[in-house]
C-alpha cells in the first residue's frame, strides 16, 4: 500500500506523476452524478469492475488531507487522475494509479462541491465552487487558474451542489449558511434567496441568474431584540442541478424558507429554461415550511424562529431523470420528509406516485445520496435520532438508523431495504403500490 500526504511545493515539482490523459475509453466518474441525469450510475464496462471482483478489492493507496478532519464531496476520476476538494481550501489532482500529487490549487476557501471536468478551447478545465459563492475554472493538466467568478455576494452564500456542464454552459446552484446566522438574536433575519445561474464555461461570465424566490426580501418589522426582520428568504439549492436536453430544461430542488411568510417555491421542484433561465414550472411538496437554527433554542434566544417552525423538510439530494423500458420519462425527487416522489417531466411535473420510505425529521429522511440504474431507484435514508445521555454529559448522542430502499421507478413499489445499524440486511420486503 502507498500512503501519501501533501508534500511541500518544492517536492511537488520533483514528483513524476503520470500526465493527464483524457480518453473516451478510460474509467471515469465526472462530477456529482456522473452525467446530466444525476443518476450516479456507472456501467461495469466503464468502471472495469463487476460483482465478482468486489470481494477481491484491496487498498492500493491512501491520501491524507493535511491539517483537517473533513473532506467534502465525492472524488472525480478523469484522465487517469482523481480530483477532489477539501476543507483545507485546496483542490487536489492525484494520480489514480498511486496517489501521486500532480498539483494542488489553493482556493483560499473550503471547497465542498464535486469537481466537473470539461473541455474549453484547446484545453481541459476542472470546474468547482467554494464556500463563499465563487466558481472556478482551473487547468485540469496543470492546476493553473483560468478564471474565477463571484456568483453570489450575499455574506452567507455557499456552493454545496456540484456545477453541471452542458452545451458550453455551467449551471451553478446556490445555497447558504444564513439559517445558522439566524441563531444570533441580533441578526437581521433573513435576506438570502437560493438561485440557479448559467455561466459561460470558457470565460466565467454570468449569462443569467434566476432566484428561486422571485420577490426580493423586504422589512417585516423587528424581533424582540429590535433586529429588523426580512422576508421572503431561503429556498436554497443544496444539490447539483439535473439537465434535460430533450426539453431544454434544468431542474433543481429547493430547501425551506428561513423566515415568514413562506413562498410557493420552497421545498419544491423547479424547472428552468436552459437558454433564458425563465422558470417554466414548479411543484411544491411541503407547504408553510419556514425554519432556521434559532428554532432549536429556548426562549428568549429563539426570537428569529419563524412562527411556522418547520418541519424543515428540505430537498438535499439531486433530482434523478430516468427513461423507463416503456419509454416513459420520470423525474425522481427525494426529500428529508422521508418521501420519494416521481414526477412527469413531460407534463409540467405532474405527480406520478409517492412513497414514504423514512420517518423524516430535521436531520432525517433523504439528505444526500440516491441513485438509479436502468430499472431501479436506490434511496439512502438518514433517520438520525437523538437519545438522552447520563447527567453531566454535555450534548446528546445521535442514534444511527440507516436504511437503503430499492424502488420500482414505474410504480414506486418497494423491492426491499438493506442495512440497519451495521450488518442486518433484507429488513423489509414489500410489493405495495404507491398512491397514484
Amino acid at each position: 500500500m502507498i500512503s501519501r500526504t501533501v508534500p511541500t511545493f518544492t517536492a511537488l515539482a520533483l514528483l513524476a506523476c503520470a500526465p493527464f490523459a483524457p480518453a473516451a475509453d478510460t474509467p471515469r466518474w465526472d462530477g456529482w452524478g456522473n452525467g446530466l441525469a444525476q443518476n450516479r450510475f456507472q456501467s461495469a464496462e466503464m468502471a472495469q469492475l463487476d460483482a465478482k471482483s468486489v470481494p477481491r478489492l484491496k487498498l492500493k493507496w491512501a491520501f491524507g488531507f493535511p491539517g483537517v478532519t473533513e473532506a467534502y464531496g465525492p472524488p472525480t476520476v478523469f484522465g487517469g487522475r482523481v480530483f477532489v476538494g477539501s476543507a483545507d481550501h485546496h483542490v487536489y489532482a492525484l494520480d489514480a494509479r498511486d496517489g501521486c500529487v500532480a498539483w494542488s490549487f489553493d482556493a483560499g476557501v473550503r471547497v465542498r462541491t464535486a469537481i466537473v471536468i470539461g473541455r474549453t478551447g484547446s484545453r481541459w478545465a476542472a470546474y468547482f465552487g467554494d464556500q463563499k459563492g465563487s466558481m472556478y475554472a482551473v487547468d485540469a493538466a496543470s492546476g493553473v487558474l483560468i478564471w474565477k467568478t463571484r456568483v453570489e455576494t450575499h455574506p452567507a452564500a455557499v456552493i454545496t451542489g456540484s456545477p453541471v456542464l452542458a452545451g458550453g454552459k455551467l449551471y451553478v446552484p446556490m445555497s447558504s449558511q444564513e439559517e445558522a446566522f439566524a441563531a444570533a438574536s441580533t441578526y437581521a433575519c433573513c435576506t438570502f434567496r437560493g438561485s440557479l445561474s448559467a455561466l459561460d464555461a470558457t470565460t466565467g461570465a454570468i449569462l443569467w441568474k434566476t432566484f428561486t424566490i422571485a420577490q426580493a426580501p423586504k422589512a417585516q418589522g423587528t424581533n424582540a431584540k429590535g433586529a429588523t426582520q426580512f422576508a421572503p428568504s431561503g429556498a436554497a439549492v443544496w444539490s447539483a442541478p439535473t439537465v434535460d436536453l430533450l426539453r431544454r430544461v434544468v431542474y433543481v430542488a429547493t430547501g425551506d424558507n428561513y423566515s415568514d411568510p413562506t413562498t410557493a417555491t420552497s421545498d419544491a421542484v423547479l424547472a428552468f429554461d436552459m437558454k433564458s433561465g425563465r422558470l417554466q414550472w414548479s411543484r411544491q411538496m411541503t407547504l408553510h415550511d419556514a425554519e432556521n437554527v434559532a428554532c432549536g433554542f429556548p426562549s428568549p434566544y429563539n426570537v428569529n424562529c419563524p412562527k411556522d417552525n418547520g418541519p424543515d423538510f428540505d430537498f438535499g439530494s439531486s433530482l434523478i431523470l430516468m427513461t423507463l423500458a416503456n419509454g416513459q420519462r420520470v423525474l425522481i425527487a427525494m426529500q428529508k420528509s422521508g418521501m420519494v416522489y416521481a414526477l412527469d417531466p413531460d407534463r409540467g411535473g405532474a405527480q406520478l406516485w409517492q412513497r414514504q420510505v423514512g420517518h423524516g425529521s430535521k436531520l432525517g429522511g433523504v439528505q444526500w445520496g440516491g441513485a438509479a440504474d436502468r430499472g431501479t431507484v436506490y434511496v439512502a435514508i438518514s433517520d438520525v435520532r437523538f437519545s438522552a445521555v447520563p447527567a453531566g454529559t454535555p450534548g446528546s448522542q445521535p442514534s444511527p438508523f440507516g436504511v437503503s430502499f430499492l424502488l420500482d421507478p414505474k410504480a414506486g413499489g418497494g423491492l426491499f431495504a438493506l442495512g440497519r445499524a451495521h450488518r442486518h440486511r433484507a429488513l423489509v420486503h414489500t410489493s405495495s403500490r404507491l398512491h397514484q
